[in-house]
């Protein structure tokens, strides 16, 4: 297994991102087993997203952002503003994500193009954009496992998913309990069930 293209994190590690840009980064060009094409996190380590551009990484999970925990330490991944992932070169803002295979237009992965959320991990989106991400498999945006998930509003903020593309779940794949409040979901596209979400067994 590989982990993180751009940046690995690893326990005590937290890392805070407010300008800038974490792009066109990969692992093993996304083959089966690379985890976190931008930002790879294990357990016990902390991202806030407050700002900047995560955008053009492929992996096969995760193709922005990785995170794992574990039984003893929880991963978590808060972001209020910064986008994860941009627009392609086609007309079609949709298809522009599945561009990103060759074109680098957006995240790429299997599941979580944007985001990839397994076992004992905690994500708080509140603001900032997850668009144009593209998964071959499961979950545009967001790939939730074993995770606890919270979208919602803050203030007048919201937290925006749009034109994002996957086979199941478009935007969102569950498989773990979530929390979505107030979230804004447009655009997004599946190309077999869910446009804008798809769950797994009985969740919230």
């Amino acid at each position: 297994e590989s982990t993180g293209g751009g940046i690995a994190l690893h326990r005590p590690g937290k890392l805070y991102i407010k300008t800038g840009d974490i792009s066109y980064n990969n692992v093993k060009d996304g083959g089966s087993g690379t985890m976190g094409g931008g930002i790879a996190c294990d357990a016990g380590t902390a991202v806030t997203m407050a700002g900047g551009t995560i955008a053009g990484n492929k992996a096969y999970s995760g193709g922005g952002v990785y995170l794992l925990g574990n039984n003893s330490y929880t991963t978590t991944f808060n972001m209020s503003a910064g986008t994860i992932g941009k627009a392609g070169t086609s007309s079609d803002p949709v298809n522009a994500a599945a561009e990103s295979t060759v074109g680098k237009h957006s995240n790429y992965a299997s599941s979580g193009a944007g985001i990839y959320a397994g076992a004992k991990t905690s994500v708080t989106i509140t603001g900032g954009n997850i668009k144009y991400n593209y998964a071959s498999s499961y979950g545009g945006a967001l790939y939730w496992k074993g995770a606890t998930l919270s979208v919602n509003k803050l203030g007048s903020t919201y937290g925006t998913l749009s034109y994002n593309r996957a086979v199941k779940g478009g935007a969102v794949y569950f498989d773990a309990d979530g929390n979505l409040t107030q979230a804004m979901m447009n655009n997004n596209q599946a190309d077999n069930m869910g446009g804008a979400i798809y769950i797994s067994g009985s969740k919230n």
